[in-house]
């Protein structure tokens, strides 16, 4: 009997590897969020792509090939903890993808799927929206730990960005401050974290905070982590491509930079950001996430003191926000 089970959860999970082979799909700013965005998977194999048009036009279908596209073992031989808290070597290699729309639209909703090389759909549908919009709506958050053998973490903070949502009648984009996995070497908490529905839904921005650079006990330390499990703009400095990075927003500049450079020409401005510390309900018990309704006025700068010192977000321009 044990083993006719064993074999049946076999059959499911490779039942299941088939028909979502597609992980960790998200979608990151281009260089001009008004006319790019960057979508990042992962892939059992080469040969996937991205299928996308503007909702509403799905007639004019556009198809694009990665232009990243290579076998990726950066979370391969990581000490980690299953869902079930045991302890696990995780033996991830993945095929990393990354493709780059152009030439899109502003202040207009896409969708996109990814597809396997026979066609057919390898993930759900994903949405965003580009910029360009007079105003917007953007959730701002950090610093929930995603860790799969303490679930509620996640589920909590994914419930803050939908209560952050009810006030303003949806978002349009999210922006995290880092520390989103509790380890970012464990690429499990990548994939459940990126499974949430909030990842299909919007473009995500974000900078690493010193939990998504570390392996567990800190036996490892890599900002390849973070570039590897997003698809962040290459437009920062050496040794911190796509991890250090800017785009402009809505005619402003939102940038990820390291305190170790430009500090100095930083200006005070008032403050719209946020944690969400997990295990809590709502404010009263520390989770905290914040809705910013903006204005064209708006100006990021988020970073932190490198390389393990607090996050820090200023947010110049907002005019009003939620907790």
């Amino acid at each position: 009997m044990k083993q006719k089970l064993t074999a049946m959860l076999l059959v499911l999970a490779c039942w299941a590897a088939a028909a979502q082979p597609v992980s960790t799909v998200v979608t990151c700013p281009g260089e001009d969020a008004s006319h790019s965005m960057r979508i990042g998977w992962a892939a059992p194999a080469t040969g996937y792509y991205v299928k996308y048009s503007a909702v509403g036009n799905e007639g004019n279908t556009v198809t694009l090939r990665p232009e990243t596209e290579f076998r990726c073992t950066t979370f391969a031989g990581v000490n980690s903890k299953a869902a079930d808290g045991s302890d696990v070597v995780e033996q991830a290699v993945i095929t990393k993808c990354g493709a780059t729309l152009k030439n899109l639209q502003p202040n207009t909703r896409y969708s996109y799927v990814i597809c396997d090389p026979a066609g057919n759909a390898a993930c759900p549908e994903h949405r965003f929206i580009t910029a360009g919009a007079t105003e917007w709506q953007c959730c701002v958050i950090s610093d929930f730990h995603a860790y799969t053998p303490l679930q509620h973490r996640q589920d909590e903070a994914m419930k803050m960005i939908e209560t952050v949502a009810s006030y303003g009648g949806g978002i349009d984009w999210t922006l995290h401050l880092g520390d989103i996995t509790a380890w970012g070497a464990s690429w499990s908490f990548w994939q459940k974290l990126y499974s949430e529905p909030a990842f299909s839904r919007m473009m995500w921005a974000g900078c690493v905070g010193n939990h998504d650079y570390m392996a567990r006990n800190y036996r490892r330390l890599s900002n390849e982590f973070f570039n590897q499990a997003n698809y962040f703009p290459e437009n920062g400095y050496r040794g911190e491509m796509g991890v250090c990075y800017h785009f402009p927003l809505w005619r402003r500049h939102v940038c990820d930079a390291q305190q170790r450079e430009h500090a100095q020409r930083r200006r005070a401005c008032s403050c719209a950001a946020v944690g969400a510390q997990g295990g809590g309900r709502g404010t009263r018990l520390g989770k905290r996430a914040a809705l910013c309704d903006c204005v064209r006025t708006l100006s990021v700068v988020f970073w932190r003191r490198w390389p393990h010192e607090p996050v820090r977000a200023l947010v110049q321009g907002v005019r009003r926000t939620w907790h």
